[in-house]
């Protein structure tokens, strides 16, 4: 997996593609600020999906062209839901 440092500084790694094609990216659940990496109202609101895989121990998967705006547009939901840093 290709590491990506977006300008909000939260670490994402590049994760293939989805089945349409398009750029898939996980992030760990603790770069989010989030206690655990449950799937809850507010990570299915920011678009998040629970990444099932081994490698590093919890987290999300996300499809975006724009990585910096996906990941500005994740936070402010998850901000507006009360449950970001």
């Amino acid at each position: 997996m290709e590491r990506t440092e977006t300008t909000s500084g939260v670490i994402v790694y590049r994760h293939g593609n989805d089945t349409n094609g398009n750029p898939k990216y996980f992030v760990h659940y603790m770069e989010l600020g989030l206690a655990d990496y449950a799937s809850t109202e507010a990570t299915k609101a920011a678009g998040l999906r629970i990444f099932h895989g081994r490698a590093f121990g919890g987290g999300y998967t996300f499809t975006s062209y724009n990585v910096d705006a996906t990941v500005e547009a994740i936070m402010k939901t998850l901000n507006k839901h009360g449950i970001y840093r």
